[in-house]
């Protein structure tokens, strides 16, 4: 199984990035947010592949870094996420088990 190269995917379109993952056997997990020291919240979208026994062999994660702000399409004070900056990552900590 491929390890896909993330500067490639990185210079794909969102949708383009997340089929060709799809397409090379990875599977989309659930999106979870955290705290971040810059930005309001960052939310991490997984996508994860995994060998013919079940073992995770890969992890790239779509991060949108995001920051709260008013929703100008209403006039009651809403808020919702903007995201500042995008990328896709991958933890140094799986790529050093796969090495």
């Amino acid at each position: 199984m491929p390890v896909l190269n993330l500067s490639f995917i990185s210079s794909l379109s969102y949708i383009g990035a997340c089929n060709l993952l799809l397409q090379e056997g990875y599977m989309e997990e659930n999106t979870f947010e955290e705290e971040d020291a810059v930005f309001d919240k960052k939310f991490i979208t997984p996508y994860s592949l995994y060998d013919s026994r079940g073992q995770k062999i890969d992890c790239i994660y779509y991060v949108e870094y995001c920051n709260e702000v008013l929703d100008t399409q209403y006039v009651d004070g809403r808020m919702t996420w903007e995201d500042i900056e995008i990328g896709w990552l991958r933890q140094v900590s799986i790529i050093s088990a796969i090495n």
